[in-house]
């Protein structure tokens, strides 16, 4: 056999084992991200149900109450997010920013006050009950807030400007304000500011 057409069947070869590789690669690849799309669209559908259960349960915390949450109240709403925290697996449907204020909040309901985040707010509590739970209604009006944004239901905070501790809260929370919902909240506050 000639020397030329030994080296055709190694570049043959080669050139065959490259082919299949990227094959193999491309269609491992496309193949992952078609799992991992499912999967997203499955938290997705049970995502909702499961944060509708969640905005039930801090209806004790509207932003139209007249009055701050007492301590029996906070307590129980306490045990009452952690019971949806892990009926069913909720907790796992959680984006990572709106479960970091979820526990911030959920925490800050019954903590002892030199725990309470952010620490600005650990003074004031420890004075006047009265303040955290005025804060505990701010908290959960921003977790519900971050819920809209995970089920892409985007709307404004519902005091329409972050107040110094809202912002605090969120930062301690480790959550990103350069992105919506709270972008947008920032923004209008620096626009009110200037003027």
């Amino acid at each position: 056999m000639p020397e030329w057409v030994g080296i055709v069947i190694t570049v043959g070869g080669i050139a065959i084992t490259a082919v299949l590789s990227l094959a193999a690669l491309y269609y491992g690849n496309n193949l992952r991200r078609r799992t991992r799309a499912e999967i997203e669209a499955r938290v997705a559908e049970k995502r909702l149900p499961a944060y509708a259960a969640l905005w039930e349960k801090t209806k004790i915390a509207s932003p139209m109450r007249g009055s701050p949450l007492s301590l029996g109240e906070r307590s129980e709403l306490f045990d009452s997010l952690t019971d949806w925290y892990y009926d069913c697996g909720h907790g796992m449907l959680l984006t990572e920013p709106t479960r970091n204020i979820y526990l911030n909040a959920k925490a800050n309901l019954t903590c002892p006050a030199e725990e309470l985040v952010p620490a600005s707010l650990r003074d004031r509590a420890a004075e006047d009950d009265a303040a955290r739970g005025w804060a505990s209604i701010d908290q959960l009006s921003l977790l519900r807030t971050s819920m809209r944004a995970d089920v892409e239901i985007f709307t404004q905070p519902y005091d329409e400007e972050l107040s110094p501790d809202d912002v605090a809260f969120l930062e301690a929370s480790k959550v990103d304000l350069d992105r919506p919902p709270w972008r947008d909240a920032i923004r209008r506050e620096s626009v009110t500011r200037e003027a």
